[in-house]
């Protein structure tokens, strides 16, 4: 049964495309549907050049063994907002479903991991959601009920009919008012996301980086030494480097603009302060010690595929300033 309906198993949009990306460069059904998200936000559109996003979340949450309101426990609560468990334990037992359609032995140590992961990502996203819904609220955004019916009878129509959309709720043990409250919620996300990232142009000031990633500081200083004798800087790249990603391409990453989230910060900070044609290092961060060499600068370069990544990572860092302010509860593990 193919139906394009909403991602209901986890309520946040925003965390499911992130998390589908590809690889930091620095880093080495039977009868389920494929769910697809309904509409086209912006939020969805990634390409294969872009880095993948890791969201991190703060370690500042309470934890507690029970917490209830109004006689009903709870998974979480947000800014005294409630995440009810029956809620979270609803859409984790939707993607453990999921899981076992993709043959994954969840019984086994790597399908436990698997599993937790995604009990984190699912509570993580019910929190993001009201995060996200309350910054809306405060700007008054919205989405009306006309919308929202007009979006669920597209909805259907795309998922070849009524029949059928009643059959992928019964599946996934949803009602018709679930489904609308999770559409309503992807809907004023997209909002959100617009709201925050739209006046991003498509041009920006952006560098053609090289870089070496080693282990230690002395082994960068002795390959800065081999440098300044006139070594070339592509060959040692590939003959030292620990990013396997960019080793075999003499180190190079290409170009990028600042804030893209391509390279640590403390590399990127010194990349956009030198010159072209020169090397600087080593620099540390938490993956190693970088020397870098600037090969290009251009200003108002076109981001063409990055202009997404770049919005996306802007998002990233308004949300993860939103959840800061946020007070926030926990009281369930993965």
């Amino acid at each position: 049964m193919v139906i394009c309906y909403v991602r209901y198993f986890i309520l946040s949009i925003l965390t499911i495309t992130l998390s589908a990306c590809t690889v930091h460069p620095f880093q080495d059904s039977s009868q389920s549907p494929p769910i697809a998200p309904i509409i086209e936000p912006s939020i969805a559109q990634t390409t294969e050049s872009v880095p993948e996003i890791q969201l991190e979340f703060p370690a500042s949450t309470t934890t507690s063994d029970r917490a209830f309101e109004d006689g009903r426990p709870l998974a979480a609560r947000v800014n005294n907002q409630p995440i009810f468990l029956d809620t979270y334990q609803k859409q984790v037992a939707h993607l453990e479903q999921a899981l076992k359609t993709q043959n994954i032995d969840l019984t086994s140590e790597e399908g436990q991991t698997v599993l937790a992961q995604v009990r984190r990502q699912v509570l993580d996203s019910l929190i993001d959601q009201l995060v996200i819904e309350r910054a809306a609220s405060q700007r008054g955004l919205t989405v009306s009920n006309e919308t929202l019916e007009a979006k669920t009878q597209e909805s259907i129509e795309q998922g070849q009919g009524q029949t059928q959309f009643e059959e992928w709720l019964a599946f996934n043990n949803l009602t018709m008012e679930e489904f609308k409250e999770t559409l309503r919620s992807q809907l004023i996300a997209n909002q959100m996301f617009e709201h925050i990232t739209g006046n991003v142009p498509d041009t920006a000031d952006q560098v053609q980086l090289r870089h070496i990633l080693v282990a230690d500081e002395a082994t960068a200083r002795a390959i800065i030494e081999q440098l300044k004798t006139g070594e070339d800087f592509a060959a040692l790249a590939q003959a030292h480097s620990l990013d396997e990603s960019s080793r075999a391409n003499g180190g190079s990453l290409g170009w990028f603009p600042q804030g893209l989230g391509l390279v640590p910060p403390e590399v990127e900070a010194i990349a956009f302060s030198i010159q072209p044609g020169e090397v600087s290092g080593p620099i540390k961060s938490a993956l190693g010690f970088h020397i870098i060499q600037l090969e290009n600068r251009e200003t108002a370069r076109p981001l063409g595929d990055m202009h997404q990544a770049l919005k996306q990572q802007i998002f990233i860092n308004w949300l993860k300033e939103q959840r800061s302010a946020t007070t926030i509860e926990r009281y369930v593990g993965p």
